[in-house]
């Protein structure tokens, strides 16, 4: 088949869980005999660029850095790039055999105009619920407002048009079908999956002193309440931060008036060979969101047998077992987070039990072989079936 899938960005340019999601399901896609292509963002002063990465066929796209906005940033951001977006896919939709949204990239796209073209979108968060559980520190309430707003009307639309919703956890279906009820049969569960590092994993070390964080430095991640521990967890541990975010600054600030910027490090984003450096390197990895639909970073850290620490929210428990892969606390809680980071570094037999079967579990549970192939049994599946023009 011909697939395209559509991201704003990608790992060499942005390390997150959407990225990876689909620069792995596009090699395992390859690997099974098909032809993909990737829609993404490019630079606003570039002009169309296509180039192969890996077998991928990379279409970018110039949009207009709307995050320099002094007033609506995150919404002009996103628009800016599904508005080149929805331009590209006018002009080249009915190439392909299927069209792949990814989260919210392509909103814009009318799929009434490619009747011939099935589309599917990866469901890997709501726009209600992400603001239910961030209070989006570094934007101004008129872009918290309008970005909410005008995204909830796109997500709609988005869902309305798709032939196929992929959910990926059982929790993102719960909750996408909470909201959206009138599309539940185009729901399918699909997780997130992980394949084995081409790389031989260094071994645990017991004497590592380094507590890991990696995503976005966001308020929904939950990396307030983390520094906050930080102030009773024990003396010679340090936090290192993997990843930027929105809320930098205001993290900074925290940190400075906390009094710990001696043990806390920052590092930005990295290419995911260095953020798995990072993860041989660390005792243990860290995951205190308020939200998640699965938490890639956390079967990561297994992989390379690493126990891990995490809200025990929805979404997560379906990744981790509290006591065998590593230990849950209660999110937003500082107190419960340093308890947790404590007794893990102070038990290292039980670390080092946790990571190895992490390591195991993890591979079992959700192998990148296995997700690409239920991928493409619901492409095939669409481009069986005549489709209809979604009403009005």
């Amino acid at each position: 088949m011909k697939i395209l899938l559509v991201c704003k960005s990608l790992p060499n340019t942005f390390k997150g869980g959407i990225q990876t999601h689909v620069w792995k399901l596009s090699e395992w896609l390859i690997k099974l005999g098909n032809e993909v292509h990737i829609l993404a963002g490019g630079s606003y002063k570039a002009s169309e660029k296509k180039y192969i990465d890996g077998g991928r066929i990379i279409h970018e796209v110039p949009f207009f850095p709307g995050r320099k906005l002094p007033v609506i940033p995150i919404f002009a951001e996103e628009y800016a790039f599904n508005l080149a977006a929805a331009k590209w896919l006018n002009r080249h939709a009915a190439q392909f055999d299927i069209i792949h949204l990814q989260g919210r990239s392509g909103y814009l796209f009318d799929w009434r105009h490619q009747h011939k073209t099935p589309l599917v979108v990866t469901l890997h968060g709501l726009i209600d619920v992400e603001y239910a559980q961030s209070n989006k520190k570094s934007s101004t309430m008129l872009d918290r407002s309008i970005h909410q707003k005008r995204t909830k009307q796109f997500e709609a639309k988005q869902f309305q048009r798709a032939d196929a919703l992929i959910c990926v956890s059982n929790e993102m279906q719960r909750l996408a079908q909470r909201q959206y009820p009138q599309h539940s049969e185009k729901m399918h569960i699909i997780y997130n999956g992980i394949d084995a590092p081409n790389f031989a994993p260094e071994p645990w070390q017991e004497n590592s002193n380094i507590l890991l964080f990696v995503g976005r430095l966001s308020s929904i991640k939950g990396i307030f309440p983390l520094v906050q521990a930080m102030k009773n967890v024990r003396s010679d541990i340090e936090l290192v931060l993997v990843g930027d975010g929105p809320d930098r600054e205001s993290l900074e600030q925290e940190i400075r008036k906390l009094g710990i910027q001696d043990r806390i490090r920052f590092t930005g984003s990295l290419h995911s060979e260095e953020v798995y450096a990072w993860i041989q390197k660390s005792y243990t990895l860290i995951l205190p969101s308020f939200y998640e639909t699965q938490g890639i970073v956390l079967m990561e850290a297994n992989i390379c047998g690493r126990p891990v620490l995490a809200s025990n929210i929805h979404g997560i428990d379906e990744v981790v077992e509290s006591g065998k892969n590593g230990l849950l606390f209660e999110k937003g809680n500082p107190d419960s987070i340093a308890k947790s980071i404590n007794w893990l570094f102070d038990h290292p037999a039980e670390a080092e039990r946790m990571g190895n079967f992490g390591a195991t579990y993890i591979l079992e549970k959700f192998a990148w072989e296995q997700i690409a192939y239920d991928t493409i049994e619901l492409y095939e599946e669409l481009a069986s079936t005549p489709l209809k023009t979604p009403a009005l």
